[in-house]
């Protein structure tokens, strides 16, 4: 990469921004678990308050699909609102739905292993294997269920600083990011 001598002060302020916010995330795995069922509560909310609009705009239509859409809108804002008053609770049921699906997810594909038994012996041996991991994965998180946390965290965290480290670089070589410089 050429230096150009020219500096992008607005890349370096987003680098630093990016890493600090990623330094955040990975040493408060709950906060960030806690902060992302806020986000998801109000998006809940909102989304359930839309399909009790959408019923209440089409209902001389009545049809299965939009008496559908009013119950899923209830269920969404009343789901919304408790999570939205008790975070904790709601960090808590979500990590155990993860598990639950895990574990389902494994048993499922164990019993239905038989079906790639054609594609050939290795095939049917990962399946199960997969099978297996999975399965101890959800069994896993339903004991432990603060491990969902820390992979959130670590899925978020760890691409926010590899983005601020890059940007702080782009802030010292590249000044065209974010329309700074002319192209050659």
């Amino acid at each position: 990469m050429e230096r150009t001598g020219k500096f992008n002060w607005v890349a370096l302020f987003v680098g630093i921004t990016l890493i600090v916010i990623s330094i955040f995330v990975l040493r408060n795995p709950a906060t960030t678990i806690l902060t992302l069922t806020i986000l998801f509560s109000i998006i809940a909310v909102a989304r359930g308050i839309m399909l009790i609009v959408a019923y209440y705009r089409f209902k001389e239509l009545t049809s299965f699909k939009l008496v559908m859409s009013l119950i899923i809108g209830i269920l969404l804002v009343a789901i919304g609102i408790v999570f939205l008053a008790w975070p904790d609770l709601a960090a808590r049921v979500f990590a155990y739905l993860v598990a639950i699906w895990f574990i389902a997810d494994g048993i499922n594909n164990l019993i239905n292993s038989n079906f790639v038994k054609p594609a050939g012996k290795g095939i049917y041996v990962i399946c199960i294997i997969f099978s297996l991991l999975l399965l101890a994965g959800g069994i896993i998180l339903l004991l432990h269920p603060l491990i969902l946390s820390l992979s959130i965290s670590l899925l978020i965290g760890l691409p926010l600083m590899v983005s601020g480290i890059e940007y702080v670089i782009f802030s010292f070589f590249h000044p065209r990011l974010f329309g700074y410089g002319k192209y050659n």
